[in-house]
């Protein structure tokens, strides 16, 4: 963004946004912690809203996995209709007392189009047309059923910003003997996971790059897996998959398909 263009989101002009939602205080004020959420949702909409195409026949479809609250889902949404494109929500949540705190932010903030389901990430299901699907800080294999289903509905983009992940760190076997002490190998199962995660959305037919989320003084947890729907299958990624899996004692779960 250049510096003299308007941010996506001002805290004097989306004043009355920002307290509805709660992020905004009577008094302009925002709590340090409030303040670091508020710049990572809107570093956010600027890595997300140039892959988000208009489309002025039919409102955009925008799924916002392991949702949280949906700041970040409700705020995208705003943004489009202030520049003139209608879309539906739908948010997906196991934790069904932030989904009902998500219901009541949508009826503050006018979000008619916004629905919100309690369920699993396992169990998300999103019909085809999905414009864009996101899913932030989803805690282990909740962000790979995030990844799961975008790519199952053909969404045209997916982008992702993982968390923590448990499942590759005790898979690591013959050849990663260098990665043995406990921060090394922790650190560098995290980084593993998020480029297998990578080459698996190439091999699903995605051009993808993966880049800084927010600083790190923000959040440890930096890294958004930004996804586009082409329709070519990389082959060479399936190619770097088969040579990573035969580091480790067993595949994770989401590359299992590709283990042969």
């Amino acid at each position: 963004m250049r510096a003299d263009a308007e941010p996506i989101l001002d805290e004097q002009r989306d004043r009355e946004m920002l307290m509805a939602l709660g992020l905004l205080q009577r008094g302009g004020s925002m709590a340090p912690d409030t303040r670091r959420k508020f710049q990572q949702i809107r570093h956010a909409l600027e890595l997300l809203l140039p892959l988000v195409v208009p489309n002025s026949e039919r409102p955009l479809v925008l799924a916002d996995a392991n949702c949280g609250r949906s700041y970040l889902g409700l705020l995208l949404s705003y943004v489009l209709r202030l520049r003139g494109q209608s879309s539906r929500l739908l948010g997906f949540d196991r934790d069904a007392v932030a989904i009902g705190r998500c219901r009541e932010l949508a009826k503050r903030v006018g979000a008619t189009q916004a629905e919100f389901l309690t369920c699993e990430a396992e169990q998300m299901v999103l019909n085809t047309g999905v414009d864009l699907l996101i899913s932030l800080h989803g805690c282990d294999r909740a962000t790979d059923a995030a990844m799961g289903a975008g790519v199952q509905s053909l969404a045209r983009v997916v982008a992702v910003v993982p968390c923590c992940h448990r499942e590759l760190r005790p898979l690591l076997g013959k050849g990663h003997e260098l990665m043995s002490a406990g921060i090394l190998r922790e650190d560098y199962a995290a980084v593993l996971t998020d480029a297998l995660r990578a080459e698996w959305l190439r091999v699903q037919g995605y051009k993808v790059d993966v880049v800084e989320f927010v600083p790190l003084e923000h959040t440890a947890r930096n890294r958004l897996i930004r996804a586009t729907w082409t329709g070519h299958v990389d082959e060479r990624a399936k190619e770097r998959i088969k040579q990573a899996l035969t580091g480790l004692t067993s595949p994770p779960a989401f590359l299992a398909t590709l283990a042969d």
